[in-house]
């Protein structure tokens, strides 16, 4: 109806009141954009939106992946730590342990075993 005011709810995050329509839900709350691209990300693995303390990457890395895809499709380098998905890893026994590899790192590995 013209006219009506729109009704205000308050942030679960920062507190402030905002008009319904500036507000999302996330997670059950009513949380204003600002907060939500704050304080949630979405992860480029499942696509689901997580709290920012469950991102399992680096700025560095270039992508925001959550802690669960990262513990299930991800792993480093054990040599110089970059970002592997855990399928395109070379994986190589050391010590009685399989340790992943990236390409580089992999042939400097070998490189260093052939001339021993």
């Amino acid at each position: 109806m013209a006219g009506e005011k729109e009704k205000s709810y308050m942030c679960a995050f920062c507190g402030r009141w905002h008009r319904e329509s500036d507000l999302t839900d996330y997670c059950g709350y009513r949380v204003c954009w600002g907060c939500l691209q704050v304080e949630t990300f979405e992860c480029e693995e499942c696509g689901k939106r997580v709290p920012r303390s469950e991102v399992a990457t680096f700025d560095c890395d270039g992508v925001e992946i959550c802690q669960t895809c990262f513990d299930k499709h991800y792993t480093r380098c054990d040599a110089c730590g970059l970002l592997l998905r855990q399928d395109k890893a070379h994986w190589h026994t050391k010590d009685g342990y399989e340790h992943p590899y990236c390409d580089d790192c992999i042939r400097e590995l070998a490189s260093e075993n052939d001339k021993n």
